[in-house]
């Protein structure tokens, strides 16, 4: 997980984003968690994600999001989000979802300063980050080297 520490004009912390995977094989999903920290009544205007084939999509809601102090909310790309109105018809494939290879933006447009950008990669094969994934990773290359090994063995033996 990355945490961005989000500043607005005043210099004091709105609070952070939350990418829960920011690398994804395609179809996956992820879920994006804003915390606020700073301040009460902060509204989240605008939640879009620009994909890597143009579309747009924005959150299921139509109006703005209010977190009060020490409040946070979490959304599920691509559940809970639909096309935005922003959304050329002709671009992509006028779909919500994680099926294109690429970089997807995230815009962040809050009641407290700048806009907020993050992103996430949705990849052809997405190699995990636990330990298991790890030794997953080395078992299967002994495995095939192992099988070399045993072949070659067999067939000078012929």
């Amino acid at each position: 997980m990355t945490y961005l520490s989000l500043e607005i004009n005043a210099g004091c912390s709105f609070g952070t984003v939350d990418i829960s995977r920011e690398i994804l094989s395609m179809n996956q999903i992820t879920t994006l968690t804003l915390d606020n920290e700073g301040f009460d009544n902060a509204s989240i205007l605008v939640l879009n994600v620009e994909e890597s084939d143009r579309d747009i999509c924005t959150t299921v809601t139509d109006f703005a999001i209010i977190l009060n102090l020490a409040s946070s909310i979490s959304m599920t790309y691509p559940d809970d989000f639909i096309l935005s109105r922003l959304d050329d018809e002709n671009s992509g494939d006028n779909r919500c979802d994680t099926d294109n290879i690429g970089i997807y933006i995230v815009y962040i447009f809050t009641s407290r300063g700048d806009p907020i950008i993050k992103s996430f990669d949705v990849s052809f094969i997405a190699i995990p980050e636990s330990s298991i994934g790890i030794i997953a990773l080395i078992a299967t290359s002994l495995a095939v080297l192992g099988y070399w090994r045993m072949h070659r063995i067999l067939q000078h033996k012929d």
